[in-house]
């Protein structure tokens, strides 16, 4: 997110479901937001928060299992 759009000038108090609304799927993918319209909402951001989770954890999952690897390989394991 460029320093405009996350200051005074860009999401500022904006709802999740007005700010995503005009964004491209590229972008949605580039931050890690659901594409799911219903997860945007306020009354559905524990849902919002629990599929960005997995969607981190998918995208970063290659680091966690690379630095286990490495753990146990230090260990002898």
């Amino acid at each position: 997110m460029s320093m405009c759009e996350n200051g005074a000038w860009g999401k500022s108090d904006m709802l999740p479901e007005v700010w995503f609304a005009d964004k491209a799927e590229n972008y949605l993918d580039m931050h890690l937001i659901p594409r799911d319209r219903d997860l945007w909402k306020l009354d559905r951001l524990e849902d919002f928060i629990e599929e960005r989770k997995r969607m981190i954890s998918a995208k970063f999952s290659y680091l966690l299992s690379h630095k286990l690897e490495g753990q146990a390989t230090q260990s002898g394991q």
